[in-house]
């Protein structure tokens, strides 16, 4: 299992620092990792490029990936990290000691399995739907509603001392934001015809990537 990031800069050189540091701190634990930079048409573009990031680097790779947000934290060795039995999982969101029932885009794990190959193209497909229709609905939001609708799939909790998002710089605004998240997927989650509206995407996603999931 490696661990993979990626970034991209619209403006000034955060992202590509915080790439920078990370990749410092797994030369430094002796962390197998994958880090690059994409292009992208803007922020909500940028963050929408994580399925398809992590699905090219099972392709690339063909082994067990653990994705994080370049700039995020990690609060447990990865070393002791186990895998999961399951071939796709993430971790709910948790700020200040309080888990929120969300789960957050911020960490994923993948394996080069066909159930994750499947939940990917769903949410490759459900944020081009939201991007084209002009939704504005966030990588996060589409992770939950896809997670919502993929019951037929095996998902692992990842734990919650794999990810943290304290001391990410919303010290004063963390909990409302993500009360504020929590209802507006909540609201998504009474709108089926959005997910509906991705089904046709997903075989042509999964076409796309055409290496031997197992």
């Amino acid at each position: 299992m490696q661990l993979i990031a990626y970034y991209y800069d619209q403006e000034g050189n955060y992202y590509r620092e915080r790439a920078s540091r990370l990749a410092e701190h797994c030369l430094a634990e002796g962390i197998p990792h994958t880090i690059k930079a994409v292009e992208a048409n803007g922020w909500l573009d940028a963050c929408a490029a994580k399925p398809r990031f992590i699905m090219e680097t099972l392709q690339e790779h063909n082994e067990p990936v653990l994705y994080i947000d370049v700039d995020s934290p990690v609060s447990s060795s990865f070393h002791e990290l186990h895998e999961p039995s399951e071939p796709i999982g993430a971790a709910r969101n948790l700020r200040w000691g309080r888990e929120f029932t969300w789960y957050a885009s911020s960490v994923l794990y993948a394996a080069p399995l066909v159930p994750a190959i499947e939940f990917l193209a769903r949410w490759i497909a459900a944020n081009e739907a939201s991007l084209s229709n002009g939704l504005q609905h966030t990588d996060h939001e589409c992770l939950n509603i896809v997670i919502d609708v993929s019951n037929d799939l095996p998902f692992a909790l990842l734990p919650k001392t794999i990810y943290s998002q304290d001391g990410r710089g919303f010290a004063n605004t963390g909990v409302a934001r993500n009360a504020i998240k929590q209802r507006s997927i909540n609201a998504l989650r009474k709108r089926p015809q959005d997910i509906r509206s991705i089904t046709a995407a997903v075989q042509r996603i999964k076409d796309k990537y055409t290496w031997q999931a197992k």
